[in-house]
Order: structure tokens, then sequence, then C-alpha cells
């Protein structure tokens, strides 16, 4: 019987989740830590924010981006160990019917040939699912983990220039009596607004670009979810294998 034994060890891979491997979700933790404080202390710059745009910027990204990535990564990872056991199952009895097959003949090996390679094959396709699983749910992850850090250096320059024009219109009000002194303020908080409209565009179309990534990995998780629902559905049809020729 040694000849039939396991070539890999399915339990191996149904391991918790190791973490984040290739990145870090820190920059989306970042990201909300810097609204909050960027938010609280400055209610000025805050009331600039809704002149200008209608709505604080911050929030807008807070609602768009903040969430347990992180814990969604680590889910991923699980959903890719789940796929290895599988491809590990599938390996040993591909090379158990090949061992098999190499002592056996007849119509009986030939049905049980073909039980166990159909068997193999629904494991195999059942655990490349969770693999495609397990891509989708990282895609997401780092979708949002690049718009972070990317996102966090827009709105720390779009609150730099929230601050300086109302530094400059309380300038303008404050000189408003000599006339000049409130051209100046006024037409340099007009500037600073007109660099926080650019600043805000880039970061839609960067939450815009974010959206669609994630939209496209979702996709990818309810196409593989469906397939596996299919797959572990159909799987019974297989049942247990009977030797149809006890005697031979």
């Amino acid at each position: 019987m040694s000849e039939f034994a396991d070539v890999a060890d399915a339990t191996s891979f149904l391991k918790a989740p190791s973490g984040l491997a290739e990145y870090s979700l820190g920059p989306a933790l970042d990201l909300a830590n810097e609204c909050l404080d960027l938010a609280s202390p400055t209610y000025w710059m805050t009331e600039v924010l809704n002149a200008v745009f209608g709505f604080n910027p911050l929030d807008e990204v807070m609602k768009a981006l903040v969430g347990d990535w992180e814990a969604y990564s680590r889910c991923g990872q699980a959903w890719g160990h789940v796929g290895e056991a599988f491809g590990a199952l599938a390996q040993n009895i591909t090379a158990g019917n090949t061992t098999l097959d190499r002592t056996w003949d007849g119509h009986a090996a030939d049905a049980a040939f073909t039980y166990f390679y159909g068997l193999s094959s629904r494991l195999s396709d059942i655990g490349a699912e969770f693999d495609t699983l397990r891509g989708g749910y990282e895609d997401a992850a780092q979708a949002v983990y690049f718009a972070a850090k990317a996102l966090k250096d827009y709105l720390s320059g779009l609150s730099d220039k929230a601050v300086i024009a109302a530094l400059e219109l309380a300038a303008g009000s404050a000189l408003s009596v000599t006339g000049v002194g409130a051209v100046i303020g006024y037409g340099l908080a007009g500037l600073e607004v007109a660099a926080m409209l650019k600043q805000w565009g880039r970061a839609t179309e960067l939450l815009g670009k974010t959206q669609g990534l994630v939209l496209g990995a979702v996709a990818t998780v309810e196409v593989a979810s469906s397939a596996i629902t299919k797959l572990t559905t159909e799987f019974v049809k297989v049942s247990a294998y009977d030797h149809p020729a006890p005697t031979v």
C-alpha cells in the first residue's frame, strides 16, 4: 500500500491567513486618520471646503474607501488556501489512479480509471475557482491600497490650500478698508480655490478608477462563486465509487 502514499499534504494548506504578504493596508488606515485629523480641529477650514464644493471632500473620501480592507484581503488568502487544499487532493487522486492503472487491467479497471480521473478533474476545477476567488479579493484590496496612498497626498494638499484660502479671505476682509488689500487678499484666495478644484478633480478621477477596479474585482468574485456553487452541486452526482464486478 506504500505505492499509494499521498504526494501532497492537503491539510497543510488549511491554515489561518498569515496577513498581507506583498503589501500593507496601512495607507488606508492612515487615510482615515488623516481625514479625521484634518477635519476635526479646523472649523473655518471646513467652512471653506463646504463653500467651494458644497460638501466636505474629506467626508466623501471616508465614505468611499474606509473599511476593514485588511480583513478583506485575509479572507482572500483563506479562499486561496482552500483552493490549494483542493488542488492537493486532486494531485493525490491522480497519483493513485496512475499507480493503479499500471497494475490493473480490464473493464473494471477502465471504469475505475475514468471515475477517479473525473473526480480528480472536478477537485482541480474547484481549486482553480477558489484561486480565482482569492485573486478577486486581492485585486479589490490592492486597488484600495494604491488609491489610499495617492488620496492621502491629494487630501493633504487640498487641506493646505483650504487653510491658505481661509487666511487670505480673512486678510482680505481685514484690509477691506484700503480697497487694495481686499483685492489682493480675495484674489489670492481665488487662486487657491482654483487650485483646490483642480486637486479635487484629480482625487475624484482616482476614486472613479478605483471604483471601476473594485467593481471588476467584485464581478470576478461573483463569477467564481457561481462556478464553485455549480461544481459543488454537481459534485454529488459523482457519488462513491462502486466496483462494477467485485469478483473480477
